[in-house]
């Protein structure tokens, strides 16, 4: 994850799939002041080259099992749901975020083409109180990357994955996937 400044106003950087994590990882540490930082790595429907996606979330089917009566949106999880979700998921604790992306090495990053790319990704979000630190949010992503223009990349889709290691009812009721963090957040 890049420096968070000490003052001053944090600069996102999307120039490649990388710099997208880093800049949602910023995003999530700053809390609400990251949400441009946040928000800037998410295609919305304005792509360039004619592409027409915005972003869209999808939900581990696990997850969906255990959590029947909190269905997703009619119509798909989409940038305004996610919009809403960041507002909300920053303010689930008071004490300071970190959000770390790793590469899932059972599944190797794609370059479909110069413009398109698929990044395998394990996630967690751990919250740092002054006297613990503890994991808020765990799990595994299929990110699906379009470049917008030369220096823009963002987000089209997140395939979201329980982590096996955790399951789709973890143990400690805190340790959820984003996909779950998702859909508690709209009130479920």
């Amino acid at each position: 994850m890049p420096e968070l400044p000490s003052t001053g106003v944090y600069v996102p950087s999307y120039n490649d799939p990388d710099t997208v994590l880093a800049s949602m990882a910023a995003g999530i540490a700053l809390k609400a002041l990251g949400f441009a930082a946040y928000n800037g790595a998410l295609a919305d429907t304005q792509d360039t080259e004619g592409e027409r996606r915005g972003f869209r979330a999808f939900f581990d089917p696990a997850v969906l099992a255990v959590m029947p009566t909190t269905p997703p949106p009619t119509g798909g999880w989409q940038l305004a749901h996610e919009q809403q979700f960041y507002s909300y998921f920053v303010r689930v604790f008071n004490d300071a975020y970190v959000m770390h992306w790793t590469p899932d090495v059972q599944h190797p990053d794609v370059t479909v083409d110069d413009s398109h790319k698929i990044l395998y990704r394990h996630y967690e979000v751990q919250v740092q109180a002054a006297s613990d630190t503890f994991t808020i949010v765990i799990g595994y992503a299929d990110l699906y990357f379009v470049k917008k223009s030369p220096n823009k990349w963002a987000i089209t889709r997140w395939d979201d994955r329980v982590d096996p290691a955790v399951g789709a009812q973890p143990t400690d009721p805190n340790q959820q996937t984003f996909g779950a963090r998702r859909l508690n957040s709209q009130g479920g």
